[in-house]
């Protein structure tokens, strides 16, 4: 009777274990199939108006070694080895980054497109921990003399079947806090120049006993 109860409960058992089996398979295909019908592209969006003229923004901008001061991504691991080819500010410069981390891994980002004043592209190559390619660009805009809209567009691609993991986490989501952290950053930095440099000065003229007179612009901490 023992023996005949054993041999029951190891086939049960074995029951239990191939529709266990059965079930991670047709959940493993569900996923994959759902996976077809997903989108592999998506897009990130962010803007922040800056308070500097849209000339001094744009030539900030263009010079891709000062995202190393704002960028949150070029910030992630301050240990990675970063490598230069080319000229900055003009189509063709290259930073390429190889870090230890596995969230950061190893790419390269180059300035694609410059149109002056206006939008600035650039294509980002991700080599380690694994291969893909996206793109991103910067667009301009003065609402008046003093004031510039920047917008940061971020452009990927999730190839089938990673494009699964959107069922599970967005993206979006994701990068929008990273994009929009680092267009903040920048505010922060040019708005800072600006207000250092515009320390209040003497005026070029001055009013003495003898009347009004040209004077060296100094800073007024300087003293008189």
């Amino acid at each position: 009777m023992t023996s005949i109860a054993l041999s029951s409960q190891k086939l049960s058992m074995m029951k239990f274990l191939k529709y266990l089996l059965y079930g991670l398979l047709a959940i493993v295909i569900l996923v994959l199939v759902t996976g077809l019908f997903l989108p592999k592209a998506y897009t990130v969006s962010r803007t922040v108006t800056i308070n500097r003229a849209k000339t001094e923004v744009y030539d900030y901008a263009r010079m891709l070694k000062n995202q190393h001061d704002y960028s949150v991504w070029w910030k992630m691991d301050p240990n990675q080895v970063t490598t230069y080819t080319g000229e900055d500010g003009t189509v063709g410069f290259i930073a390429a980054w190889k870090s230890e981390l596995d969230s950061v891994g190893s790419g390269e980002e180059e300035i694609v497109a410059l149109e002056d004043g206006s939008r600035i592209g650039f294509a980002l190559r991700f080599k380690e921990p694994f291969e893909s390619n996206a793109s991103s660009e910067m667009l301009f805009a003065a609402p008046d003399s003093s004031t510039t809209s920047v917008t940061w567009n971020f452009n990927g691609d999730m190839s089938y079947p990673f494009n699964v993991m959107q069922l599970f986490i967005s993206m979006e989501d994701m990068l929008e806090q990273d994009i929009q952290e680092g267009l903040q950053n920048m505010k922060v930095i040019l708005e800072k120049e600006s207000s250092s440099s515009s320390k209040q000065q003497l005026p070029d003229w001055q009013w003495s006993d003898e009347g009004w007179r040209w004077t060296q612009v100094r800073p007024k901490d300087e003293g008189c």
